[in-house]
């Protein structure tokens, strides 16, 4: 037990102020808050046809993480270490949140740099995720990419509230001027986008990125239980405070073609 004077509530603010900072997805894709744990999550697939149907009972198995740590003896009232210690956890967790989404089953590489622990691993295997396994390096200029990502999901009745996630090097190219100062693709990107729609993330592998369209709402983010401080662990071996910053998640894909590889 802690003998720090900041409450759970107050450890859990902390958290979710830091992971908000990092986070990339949920820029995109404004998380849908829960009340705690759940066992599933609905989806809404919609079968496509000439009358349309969603079939009944649509569970979806989300993902529980934790990164755990711990306070030493003589830390356990010292409120700095605690703050310390949760701000370097909540931004490890914001960052497997985004590996989750955007890798789901490829994810387990970045989620064991990181330390992170899965309530069960298995479920991290029914994860679905805005990039592909193995995707096609992109092999176009980046705003001839993004063009032709738009085209494909308009040819699909995707139309509007189109966001981009890359990798670190094509948003990098993305602001590189070409000829003259202001003239970097990004300048003519933008206005394609939603607001704040051109974003990257370090888990995104190298030249690769996707384009996924929100204008029919059927892609967003399940949260049954939002980032907290788990303050119920036992102690450790050595009668050390132990806690973990936790949440639940769940990328729900109603339809797979609102997303689309840019190429």
């Amino acid at each position: 037990m802690s003998g720090s004077t900041l409450t759970p509530d107050q450890m859990t603010a902390l958290a979710q102020s830091q992971a908000s900072k990092l986070r990339v997805a949920r820029q995109a894709l404004p998380p849908i808050i829960g009340q705690g744990f759940v066992g599933s999550v609905p989806g809404h697939r919609v079968t496509k046809g000439r009358n349309l149907c969603v079939r009944p009972n649509q569970q979806l198995q989300p993902l529980q993480m934790s990164r755990h740590f711990f306070l030493h003896k003589e830390q356990s009232a010292d409120d700095s270490t605690l703050n310390a210690l949760i701000t370097f956890a909540a931004a490890d967790i914001a960052q497997a949140e985004d590996a989750v989404i955007l890798l789901g089953p490829e994810a387990g590489p970045v989620l064991e740099k990181l330390n992170i622990d899965l309530t069960d691993p298995e479920d991290l295997r029914e994860q679905p995720s805005l990039f592909h396994y193995k995707q096609p390096k992109v092999a176009k200029p980046i705003l001839e990419s993004v063009l032709e990502g738009i085209k494909t999901l308009r040819e699909r009745g995707q139309s509007g509230d189109y966001y981009v996630i890359v990798s670190s090097d094509l948003f990098e190219d993305a602001h590189i001027n070409r000829h003259a100062p202001l003239d970097a693709p990004i300048y003519q990107i933008q206005p394609l986008l939603a607001s704040s729609g051109f974003l990257f993330s370090e888990v995104v592998p190298e030249k690769t990125g996707v384009i996924f369209s929100l204008a029919r709402n059927t892609i967003s983010l399940a949260v049954p239980m939002d980032t907290f401080i788990d303050t119920s662990l036992p102690n450790d071996s050595e009668g050390r405070p132990r806690f973990a910053v936790s949440e639940q998640i769940r990328l729900v894909i109603d339809d797979p073609e609102a997303r689309a590889e840019l190429k």
